[in-house]
């Protein structure tokens, strides 16, 4: 399968060739279903005139195709270059080098193409800089910076703020260029981002001194030395960057933490306005300086919250008032937040003997119970507020929070003892704590590659707006372009979004099995539980090393496995613990197993998953245990040419219709399995869920009817009709027909024949004879229970005259059955199509004809409004039974029947003028209504939004509550478990019965707005 970059290589080939750009693009544009294609052409014929643009598009065109968002791309770019062109007075030469290294913002970074706008000129001097491809120090940064100010004859607070954020958005699109562009290691963009923030730090808090002396003239000298590296600071204070500024890892958007520390006595210095009043107006003014959002955006937002005595302290302490304070009232929490400390602006001299005076208090020498105590305190707090933080990159289960939280531990404990281990940043504490033994090899490389890979996660999600944000969004579009911002380069997009979040899942699982490790006593319950297991006493017995290693690995299995439902903690007796026995009780001492669950955590994690909320998937794949091979999500994505040939072979391999028969109940139970907990875990989103489970449930309709047909033919012949052979169409209807499936679903069948006559066999019978036999063999062989359960239900009642009818029909009877067929039975079978049978396109296409002739080539009854308002009516008093705690997703006040209804009378009222509206797919008809004009684009959008929502409930009921009802019970809703599959989804939920009520209220009002107003068009 070709990855983007291969097919944009083969797509800029074509381009190359051609005088003319706008079919080859075309077609690229097309396959990728990119909206707005006419508009995304035109943009690219226009830059393409552009200087240097042909010439270059080898190289200039994989950064805009692989932006995600291509027409933003390209927008920007327009913009960019007609700017440039009018500010600079000559066009934007694409031949420069690095060019394409610049357009790797446009898509990326909204906030700095603003910034690129409103100063174009810096497009062409970024380019040329020398530091594009080396890093640059903050000592060059500090000289640059300064010169800024010292071409100035007076200043005051406005210039000061404006060129401080000029200064830094200026670093910001050379740094981002160089991250996006991958032309330095991601520790040197860190470092990079820290170094400006240090720099403006500095340069603000001498200004902020000299702004609350009074002063409106003054130089800052620069001196270049290997001892100074600066310029020397009269402000008599010392400022300690903490968490990511003193670790010099910072984000794009990062807050900083500093703590102000006045010198002891602020009479050593020159200056003799240091009174109270102007310390206070400097600290004021600094803050202000750094943190406050003008025109020209803003340098760093500014939290004091970690300054001695928190909030409700004074700004700022003397050096004594500090020590004093650590020493009497410090406490852990506050140790592990000074490791990070480095002094960055003010007297750095000062604030090194500072911290050096500290350091017994953060780095003790012996480690006690209370200290130990302490740790898991706030352990345990960060767990529980994790819970509430889904797919939050920092703050989420597995997320950065907890690398940082398991490196400084280890520092907390062991910092004392081990000089070596007082390291601000992260990553080179990583390398220590694996160097000195301390963590095993595995760990540390894990935690390094995971960390990295969520710091560049959390970039791309600041870089684009330079918000404080580390939610992955809800919605499915915006994943997409965050999988293509990360580099995912699949060609299908909806594959890259899936391979990005799995692997963000196996990341954070891996990360968060680290984390748990430490002090975690209460998984020792499980692995003691585990130990006397039977299975496992009789393999010590016989192998020890064979036990031991079980026994090992199942506990880290266990370990691992606490992400699945962290706010479950693993309880003697819990769900988890029990159900992980009986696997084990399976698989005993098989442990290939266990280490395939341990290489791959997403695997672990839905396996985990499965085991606390799904009890259908759990009890299949405890008789399946080959399944626990096969949950990576890449390998369960299958197509229906796929499960054909797999099912085909499978078959192959069977003697007799009986083993026939079981290997489809296996398959079936085994794919559902697949597709179930690729929607547990939000690998499979809603629609791409229901479309699989329908394709599987049509792959093996018609491999069962086959081997029936089989079966009759040799004891019957062929049945044959006006001297050619009679062929039958299997009509799925309802949830089947429209392509909506759910797991437990009924399958809703209609048989139609293509006439009348008699058998070719030594046994003639005739063909309503042989179709009826055909019929219950097929209804038999599907929904027979045996040791490998069924395979569907099947409802026949759909057809002609109902249950009163005869199973089979000719299609000459349908067509005039339905000439006075009542308006319901039509209206059943706008989600009628053929799903399996003898599947010659000439058969098909006429019972499709005969079909829609059936719906829409009748006249339109003048009650036909009235008629279906009243069969919903009838529905939601005679099934729903509601009550105020039990609502009916289907059948209830305002619910999907609503929605089914009213789009179902408008297929049927406007069906034959707009054939886009013959369609079985209830999404895809609101969409065609809005298209033309019949729903306004709000009330389409809510309708599908809601009849989504509607759907991923039933898919929770079916799934992990393993049910088949429509009733919603919120007396016994596990809310939590409810809000995260949502969420996984993309629904962003917080109270479920509030937001029930609320699509409710807003089905029903807009249901009755089109069915009970005469003015609403038909």
């Amino acid at each position: 399968m070709e990855t983007m970059s291969e097919w944009i290589r083969s797509l800029i080939k074509q381009c190359q060739a051609a005088s003319d750009w706008k079919q080859p693009l075309s077609v690229y544009l097309q396959r990728n279903s990119f909206p707005d294609p006419d508009s995304i052409l035109d943009l690219l014929q226009r830059l393409r005139h552009l200087p240097g643009f042909s010439a270059q598009v080898e190289k200039i065109l994989p950064p805009l195709l692989l932006s995600g968002n291509l027409k933003t791309a390209l927008v920007q770019l327009r913009d960019f270059s007609v700017t440039f062109e009018e500010r600079v007075c000559h066009p934007f030469d694409f031949n420069h080098p690095h060019a394409p290294a610049l357009l790797s913002i446009f898509a990326h970074s909204e906030f700095l193409v603003r910034h690129l706008l409103k100063y174009p000129h810096l497009g062409l001097s970024v380019l040329d800089s020398p530091f594009l491809l080396q890093s640059k120090s903050w000592q060059t940064m500090l000289a640059e910076l300064l010169e800024r100010f010292n071409r100035y004859d007076a200043l005051d607070k406005k210039i000061l703020k404006k060129e401080l954020r000029l200064f830094k958005y200026e670093e910001f699109l050379r740094i981002t260029i160089r991250d996006l562009a991958e032309l330095a290691p991601f520790e040197e963009i860190l470092e990079e981002l820290a170094a400006v923030a240090t720099c403006c730090a500095q340069v603000a808090l001498e200004g902020a001194f000299k702004i609350a002396q009074g002063f409106t003239s003054f130089q800052f000298p620069f001196e270049d030395s290997a001892e100074t590296a600066g310029f020397q600071q009269t402000a008599p204070f010392i400022v300690l960057g903490l968490g990511k500024l003193g670790g010099n890892e910072l984000n794009y958007s990062s807050d900083i933490d500093p703590m102000l520390i006045c010198t002891e006595d602020p009479n050593e210095y020159e200056h003799s306005l240091t009174s109270d009043k102007t310390l206070v107006k400097t600290a004021q003014v600094w803050i202000e300086l750094l943190g406050e959002t003008t025109e020209d955006g803003f340098v760093a937002r500014v939290d004091m919250r970690l300054r001695p005595g928190g909030e409700t302290a004074p700004l700022f302490q003397s050096l004594l008032e500090s020590e004093l304070y650590y020493e009497t009232q410090g406490v852990t929490w506050e140790r592990q937040a000074l490791i990070k400390a480095r002094p960055v602006a003010g007297n750095i001299s000062a604030g090194t003997l500072f911290l050096k005076n500290l350091s017994p208090f953060i780095y003790k020498k012996q480690v006690d119970e209370n200290m130990l105590s302490e740790i898991r305190k706030i352990k345990q707090r960060i767990e529980k507020e994790h819970l509430k933080k889904h797919l939050n990159v920092k703050l989420g289960v597995g997320g950065i929070r907890e690398v940082e939280f398991f490196v400084q531990i280890f520092q907390l404990l062991y910092g004392g003892a081990q000089p070596v281990l007082r390291q601000q940043n992260t990553l080179k504490t990583i390398e220590i704590l694996q160097q000195y033994h301390y963590i095993l090899n595995s760990d540390a490389e894990n935690l390094r590659h995971d960390y990295v890979f969520l710091r560049k996660l959390e970039h791309r999600l600041q870089m684009v707006q330079e918000l404080r944000t580390h939610t992955i969004p809800g919605d499915v579009k915006q994943q997409q372009v965050l999988a293509r911002h990360m580099g995912y380069e699949e060609e299908d997009i909806g594959r890259a979004r899936r391979h990005f979040l799995q692997d963000l899942k196996d990341t954070m699982l891996r990360v968060r099995s680290i984390f748990s490790a430490l002090f975690d006593q209460e998984y020792l319950e499980i692995e003691a539980a585990i130990r006397n297991n039977t299975h496992f006493v009789n393999i010590s017995e016989k192998d020890h090393t064979l036990f031991e290693d079980s026994a090992r690995r199942f506990t880290a299995l266990i370990r691992q496995s606490e992400i699945a439902h962290a706010e479950n903690r693993h309880r003697s007796g819990s769900p988890l613990v029990i159900r992980f026995q009986q696997l084990i009780e399976r698989i005993q001492a098989r442990v290939d197993y266990y280490q395939h669950l341990l290489d791959r955590p997403a695997s672990l994690q839905r396996l985990s998953r499965i085991a606390e909320t799904s009890e259908f998937l759990w009890n299949y794949m405890l008789n399946h245990l080959e399944l626990l091979k096969q949950l990576d999500a890449r390998e369960i994505l299958h197509s229906r040419i796929e499960w054909e040939a797999q099912l085909a072979a499978k078959l192959d391999n069977c003697e007799g219709e009986e083993e026939r028969l079981d290997a489809l109940r296996e398959f079936k139970h085994a794919v559902t399995f697949l597709i179930g907990s690729a929607e547990l875990e939000g690998i499979q989103y809603y629609e791409q869920a229901r479309q699989r489970l329908t394709i599987l449930a049509e792959v093996i309709l018609q491999a069962a009817y086959l081997i029936v047909r089989k079966q009759m033919r040799k004891q019957f012949g062929v049945p044959f009709s006006d001297h050619q052979p009679t062929r039958l169409a299997i009509l799925g209807m309802g949830k089947l027909g429209g392509a909506e499936l759910t797991y437990q679903s009924d399958l809703d069948l209609i048989f139609i024949c293509s006439g009348e006559g008699s058998t070719s066999g030594p046994r003639k019978i005739s063909n309503y004879e042989y179709y009826a036999k055909l019929i219950q063999r097929l209804v038999s062989a599907l929904s027979s229970f045996t040791r490998n359960g069924y395979v569907y239900r099947v409802d026949t009642r759909l057809r002609p005259s109902g249950n009163g009818g005869p199973l089979v029909s000719t299609l000459s009877y349908y067509e005039n059955y339905h000439q006075t067929s009542l308006p319901w039975e039509r209206q059943a079978l706008l989600k009628g199509r053929v799903v399996a049978g003898d599947m010659e396109r000439d058969w098909v296409a006429a019972v499709e004809e005969s079909k829609k002739r059936a719906v829409y080539g009748r006249e339109i009854p003048k009650d036909l409004k009235q008629t279906i308002a009243h069969l919903r009516e009838r529905k939601e008093k005679e099934i729903a039974q509601e009550s105020e705690h039990k609502k009916n997703i289907k059948e209830g006040y305002g619910g999907m029947l609503d929605i089914e209804y009213l789009t179902q009378y408008l297929q049927m009222s406007h069906g034959e003028r707009i054939p886009e509206l013959q369609n079985p797919r209830t999404l895809e008809v609101l969409r065609v209504l809005e298209k033309h004009r019949i729903l306004d684009h709000s009330t389409s959008e809510a309708l599908q939004e809601a009849y989504t929502f509607y759907r991923l409930v039933e898919s929770y009921l079916r799934l992990l509550c393993d049910t088949d009802t429509n009733m919603l019970d919120f007396d016994q809703l596990q809310s939590e478990q409810l809000i995260l599959f949502l969420h996984q989804h993309g629904f962003s939920v917080r109270d479920v019965l509030q937001t029930y009520q609320k699509t409710n209220q807003t089905v029903r009002t807009l249901y009755l707005r089109i069915m009970q107003d005469d003015s609403f068009p038909s």
